[in-house]
């Protein structure tokens, strides 16, 4: 969640860090994110990399769904093209905190306590 929120404030770069951290601890959302990233960049072989990481069998013996995948990007392509008039990205006081947190360099670490509390906030209202 951290890293999509640093990517929706505008630091692609860190959030890409993080997902990267996450997808190699198995998180097969932060794959997927990856996977969506390298597309949205025309980065078609790392793309297919994350996929792959989505899709193979795990631990349990399973991996994701290939009609899902396809469903899930083809709403984040409409959404991409399109927009979405559901939803605002973050602003205000929240993106002023990422930039904050960007701005001293303690983007590189989990995030502290204000940014967790401006969080809060933006997804309450």
């Amino acid at each position: 969640m951290f890293a999509c929120l640093l990517f929706l404030t505008g630091h692609p770069e860190s959030a890409q860090f993080w997902w990267q951290l996450s997808a190699g601890a198995g998180n097969r959302i932060a794959a997927y994110c990856l996977h969506l990233h390298h597309l949205a960049l025309g980065e078609h072989r790392e793309a297919a990399h994350w996929r792959h990481e989505v899709t193979a069998p795990g631990p349990g013996g399973s991996g994701i769904d290939e009609v899902l995948l396809d469903c899930l990007g083809a709403v984040a392509a409409y959404v991409r093209k399109n927009g979405s008039t559901g939803s605002t990205p973050p602003t205000g006081r929240l993106e002023m905190e990422v930039d904050r947190l960007a701005d001293t360099d303690e983007i590189s670490g989990p995030p502290d306590r204000r940014l967790v509390d401006r969080l809060r906030e933006f997804t309450t209202r």
